[in-house]
């Protein structure tokens, strides 16, 4: 069966317990959500979705025991609960969406093939329950710096885990000793945070089985794996900061250079030889020998409600339809009206100002919310980011309020400061890293929010 290209969402239970056996997506599909169940018990091989998709519904591909392999795009933000769960011929995941916040309880459960490496990204802070219980053939988990909470069995049974690092001194809180159940590995935590973690609850199922790793998680890839291939030589350490990766082209390939997630350039050296300081996506960009100019199409709305958006390449404003070459740079730029603050980007990013590196047909969009103006605190703050926060972080008022900085000790560290509503921007690069609390306080109410400094 092939989906029509306008077709927004697929109903819940549409194609539940039927025969159906391929089900193909166009790449210019529109289509945004699966809903709840609508692929259970089918007898899908093969599942591919288009880079529109942000959601994918519970039990949306739940007991298709004949599921070999899940292609998808960063876009996905919400993977719900038991979306996957008892795929029993399921191996391949690829790489979990960047743009992923919310993995449902059971997600994965029960894939007792499903092997290889998993890195949960930056924006799920909940590890919910059972997500990989009973992944038989897990190799190595990535929890990043975002996660607070690991729930009941988690992680249970996954019985050949061989390393479950975890990027945060500050030991999530974990739901129920059994989160771990049957686990034999090692667990890998940031510099001086061996004996944090001996002795926090639930993290002491780990014992003396526990080593310290640099802070910062680097994640090398290749742009094709079918051109070349990525490896971490020298990684950083406790000891030392600095970094060796080398890429390995196939044959009748070559390649190009490093870039980051957003699409900068880094380098061209190979090996590339540099200091790890923060967090960093990595990526070597191959091309093949026989590579001719491919051409791509770039779409987007410059005056979407909320807000403007505008697409430059090399200084030069590019037209919503124009067309560009494999591996153009894109500057991309929101502003949001009055009345309005800008959101994300289609691919979660939430940067009003960033670049894109062009590999394949692009259709951009930018979300813009209303501020909002309605009496009280909870309805009054609009954000606080970003949380973990590296020296410095915004704060984004609907009304006009008053903040103080607490340490995790009650000690205040900043005194109160009086803030209109609006965008701040919050200087702490000379506090310690850790825990702080941050008071906000208008019109008599007060509310206290958590701060995680790294």
């Amino acid at each position: 069966m092939i989906l029509g290209t306008h077709v927004e969402e697929i109903p819940s239970g549409l194609f539940e317990s039927t025969d159906l056996e391929e089900f193909i997506v166009p790449d210019s599909s529109c289509l945004r959500s699966i809903g709840d169940g609508a692929f259970a018990e089918t007898l899908l091989k093969a599942v591919n979705l288009p880079a529109s998709v942000r959601e994918i519904g519970q039990w949306a591909f739940s007991d298709c025991t004949k599921l070999e392999s899940v292609t998808w795009h960063d876009s996905i933000e919400e993977i719900g609960s038991r979306a996957f769960e008892g795929d029993s011929s399921l191996a391949s995941i690829g790489r979990i969406p960047y743009g992923l916040k919310s993995l449902g309880g059971y997600a994965f459960a029960e894939c007792v093939k499903l092997c290889g490496n998993i890195m949960i990204p930056d924006g799920v802070s909940r590890i919910e329950s059972s997500v990989f219980d009973g992944c038989l053939m897990l190799k190595d988990v990535s929890l990043p710096s975002s996660v607070t909470h690991v729930a009941a069995a988690a992680f249970r049974n996954c019985v050949n885990l061989e390393t479950l690092s975890v990027y945060t001194l500050e030991p999530p809180e974990v739901g129920r000793r059994d989160a771990f159940e049957n686990l034999n590995c090692t667990l890998q935590v940031p510099c001086m945070g061996a004996a944090i973690y001996r002795i926090a609850d639930g993290w002491d199922y780990f014992g003396d089985n526990i080593e310290e790793i640099s802070p910062y998680r680097l994640v090398v890839e290749s742009n094709n794996d079918k051109y070349g291939s990525v490896q971490v030589t020298t990684p950083a350490t406790c000891e030392s900061d600095i970094v060796t990766v080398s890429a390995v082209p196939a044959p009748l390939c070559h390649f190009v250079c490093w870039r980051d997630r957003s699409g900068n350039k880094l380098s061209e050296a190979n090996p590339y030889v540099f200091a790890l300081t923060s967090d960093l996506n990595l990526i070597a960009e191959f091309r093949s020998d026989a590579d001719t100019v491919v051409w791509y199409t770039v779409g987007y709305d410059p005056m979407p409600e909320g807000g403007r958006v505008r697409v430059e390449c090399e200084g030069v404003e590019v037209q919503p339809g124009g067309h560009l070459e494999s591996g153009s740079v894109l500057s991309l730029q929101a502003k949001a009206d009055a009345g309005y603050r800008f959101a994300a980007w289609w691919d979660g990013e939430s940067a009003p100002s960033r670049e894109y590196y062009l590999d394949a047909d692009l259709e951009i969009s930018a979300t813009f919310t209303p501020l909002v103006s309605n009496e009280g605190l909870d309805k009054g703050l609009c954000r606080i980011w970003p949380n973990p926060a590296d020296g410095h972080f915004y704060v984004e008022l609907g009304r006009d309020a008053c903040l103080e900085i607490l340490s995790a000790q009650g000690v205040v560290v900043r005194p109160a400061m009086e803030l209109d509503a609006g965008c701040h921007e919050v200087n702490m690069s000379g506090q310690a890293a850790g825990l702080y609390f941050l008071r906000l306080t208008a019109s008599q109410e007060s509310r206290v929010f958590k701060l995680l400094l790294r």
